[in-house]
Formats: C-alpha cells, sequence, structure tokens
C-alpha cells in the first residue's frame, strides 16, 4: 500500500527585519514655472494678401490674326510665292538648285520641295557654269518682273547690284531687237529735284527741249561744243595709237542665242576679242588699250 503524502515541511518565510526604502516616482525636480510669459504661437506671419480693385482681365489666346509689334516689324517671306521668291534672289546673283532650296527654307515653317523648286528653276533661269558648279540665272526678259526697290529682303546695296543687273539685261534685249519695259530701274523712293536737270542730247543730234532761258541755252550749248571737241579728240588719239584694237572690234561680230546668259555673252565677246587682238600684239598692247577705254568712258560720263 502506498504511504500517504505527509506536507512539506519548508518552514514559512518570515518577514524582512530590514525595512525597503520606499521607491520613489521621479528623481527629476519640479519644473518651475518662468516669470517671462510666452508669446502666444501665430499660425501663419504672413501678412494677408489684399484684393485688388482693379478688375482683373481674362487671359485670352492669341488669334492669327493678331499681331505683336515684333511680329509686324519684320516681314514674313513666306507669304509671297514661291516663283517671287525664286526669281528675286536670281535678280541678284545666279544660285545652285541646293543653295537654292536652303536658302528657301531657312527660318520657314513650311519647306520647299525640291522638285517643285527645281521645276521653277529650270522654267525661269538659264543655266551657267559657275565655281565648278552648275547655276543658274534669271533670263533677261524676266528681269521686268522683278521688284527691285520694294522687295523687303534687299538691303540697300543689294538694290543697286539688282538695277544693275536688270538694265544689263534691257541692254542685251534691245541688241537683240527686242524692247522691254524699264520702268522698275526708276527708284520711287528718291526725292524728285524740282530745278531743271541739265539737259544733255547724244552727239548725232542737238534738240534743246525746255531750256527756260536763253543764258541757259548758251550755256548747254557751250557745254555740247565742248564734249564734242573732247570727243573728237579722244577718238582721233585712240586711232592713232591703238589702230589695230580697233581693226579688232570692228571685225569682231558679238555673239548672239536668245536662250543664252547675258553674262556667258559678255564674257564670251572680250575672250574673242583678246584672241583676235592677241594674233596681232602682246598682251601689254592689250592692256594699254583697255585702260584707255575705260578712262575714256570715265571721262565722258563726268563730262557729258
Amino acid at each position: 500500500s502506498t504511504p500517504p503524502i505527509k506536507p512539506s515541511s519548508t518552514p514559512p518565510i518570515k518577514p524582512s527585519s530590514t525595512p525597503t526604502p520606499p521607491i520613489k516616482q521621479n528623481s527629476t525636480p519640479p519644473i518651475k514655472p518662468s516669470s517671462t510669459p510666452t508669446p502666444p504661437i501665430k499660425q501663419n506671419s504672413t501678412p494677408p494678401i489684399k484684393q485688388s480693385s482693379t478688375p482683373t482681365l481674362p487671359v485670352t489666346q492669341k488669334t492669327p490674326s493678331q499681331k505683336t509689334v515684333s511680329e509686324s516689324k519684320y516681314p514674313n517671306e513666306s507669304k509671297y510665292p514661291i516663283r517671287v521668291r525664286i526669281i528675286q534672289r536670281l535678280a541678284l546673283q545666279p544660285w545652285s538648285l541646293i543653295e537654292l532650296v536652303k536658302s528657301l527654307n531657312r527660318k520657314q515653317q513650311e519647306k520647299c520641295e525640291q522638285l517643285e523648286v527645281k521645276r521653277i528653276l529650270e522654267s525661269v533661269g538659264i543655266p551657267i557654269k559657275k565655281d565648278d558648279r552648275k547655276k543658274f540665272c534669271l533670263k533677261p526678259n524676266l528681269y521686268k518682273e522683278i521688284q527691285i526697290w520694294q522687295w523687303p529682303f534687299y538691303s540697300t546695296t543689294e538694290k543697286q547690284t539688282v538695277a544693275d543687273n536688270a538694265r544689263e539685261a534691257y541692254e542685251l534685249l534691245q541688241h537683240q531687237g527686242l524692247d522691254t519695259d524699264r520702268s522698275n530701274l526708276i527708284n520711287p523712293t528718291e526725292k524728285t529735284d524740282t530745278r531743271k536737270r541739265k539737259v544733255y542730247e547724244p552727239h548725232s543730234s542737238m534738240k534743246p527741249v525746255d531750256i527756260p532761258s536763253q543764258r541757259m541755252f548758251d550755256a548747254y550749248c557751250h557745254r555740247y561744243v565742248h564734249a564734242q571737241a573732247d570727243y573728237s579728240r579722244i577718238k582721233k588719239f585712240f586711232k592713232t595709237n591703238f589702230p589695230d584694237y580697233i581693226r579688232v572690234l570692228e571685225t569682231t561680230p558679238p555673239p548672239k542665242g536668245t536662250k543664252r546668259s547675258y553674262f556667258d555673252l559678255k564674257v564670251e565677246y572680250q575672250n574673242m576679242v583678246k584672241t583676235n587682238y592677241l594674233k596681232q600684239a602682246d598682251d601689254h598692247a592689250l592692256k594699254e588699250a583697255e585702260d584707255f577705254l575705260v578712262d575714256c568712258t570715265k571721262h565722258g560720263s563726268t563730262s557729258l
């Protein structure tokens, strides 16, 4: 049989004779209230924005018809037809197809197609070879369409160059028996002189017109006689000293061709005269004759 379980003989825990110190809640000394009052925290230090008494205008988008001052100050070339832009460039100088396409597409939103430029270029230009590259110059009969003085993209120097080119083209057409309108050579911006201009007539005929007084008529006759005497003296001197050059000029007919550039015709004629002259004399004599002709031209333009 199992013996009965005896109760534990462990003695009971006696209370300690040493008193337990009480646990302090917080050893930090209490904070004394400051004598300086703390200013209240402001929610926003930025002053409120006052509403303007002037009513605000609504923002509107600019339509294409509205132009600013800066936009209207400079002309826009894209408003002109492409044919007009091409002939205005050709009137100034010869252009190649690649150069012309780049110039037309510079600062333009609508790009020009190379095939279209080529089609127009071949219809209004004459091909020439310049600087080892095929270029085109304007046909002489199309200079009458050029806006010499009104084209806003020409500089002052370029306008004068175009006028000189147009004048040379008109002279070429006149030599071929073709007459054309030359009204675009007149600069409308030049101030007209109210005084009577000097009347000069060619040496073949003397027809003074609209000379208001006898004194002016006498002065005109004096200048005419002086110019005629000077012209005769220079002509006689040239015939005496440069007979070979005059003989070459008389026996060398100018080249002809309606479908050729006047640049080519002029250069070809000068080369023909030079070739024929060098058969009889040397380069030094040719240079003397040409220099004398240049001096005579300058003298004639100032005296006549």
